[in-house]
């Protein structure tokens, strides 16, 4: 409901945060703990544990790890890794960086005024 109401009102920030409180909410379970691992299908407590002892307990970091390496932290058989990857390739988003640039204008000088050079000189 909060979710519907901040989109309707054209609020973008708070939409994606009342979304956010709701998922986590559903999953019981904070989106950035070290045991994020336990919102997937077939990991539980244990499971998320041994994963965050490994230091791969975290979405991201479990989505770089070797499928072996899951399967030993685990101490699950062949295919469980595999499965985990794949489960995560479907429920996780794209990775999105972003770089900032700041334009600070005709702070210190002369800098960006127009004359077609760029960039710093030696």
């Amino acid at each position: 409901a909060m979710a519907k109401f901040y989109a309707l009102r054209g609020d973008l920030s708070a939409t994606a945060n009342a979304l956010r409180l709701q998922k986590n909410l559903t999953q019981r379970l904070w989106d950035d703990t070290p045991i994020s691992a336990k919102q997937l299908p077939h990991i539980g407590k244990l499971l998320s544990s041994r994963l965050a002892a490994a230091g791969v307990g975290r979405l991201r970091e479990l989505e770089k790890a070797d499928p072996r390496r899951i399967e030993a932290v685990t101490q699950k058989n062949y295919p469980f890794g595999h499965q985990v990857l794949a489960e995560l390739r479907r429920s996780l988003p794209p990775e999105i960086e972003i770089h900032v640039e700041l334009d600070r204008g005709k702070e210190g000088g002369a800098r960006g005024e127009g004359s077609g050079e760029g960039g710093n000189k030696g």
